[in-house]
């Protein structure tokens, strides 16, 4: 499973993106966990675009979100 964001290697990055880069590492480890416990992919998939849908309920800027999450997924696809 490939790292989905490049974060700096820098020492000196700011609180925040130290922070995204933990959260991101546990995310990691539970889809691994997930996949190595042979839940389908898919259903992982569906899963997280559920989760991320609820997420973006809250959020003034639904589009220009949903561009940026469709140009990942498309680069992360090799589709783009």
């Amino acid at each position: 499973m490939g790292k989905l964001i490049q974060f700096p290697q820098n020492a000196h990055v700011g609180k925040n993106i130290l922070k995204l880069k933990e959260v991101s590492d546990k995310f990691d480890a539970i889809l691994v966990q997930a996949l190595e416990e042979d839940i389908d992919p898919n259903e992982l998939s569906g899963l997280i675009a559920h989760r991320l849908g609820s997420l973006m309920r809250n959020l003034d800027e639904k589009s220009k979100l949903w561009l940026i999450c469709e140009n990942i997924l498309k680069k992360q696809a090799n589709i783009s």
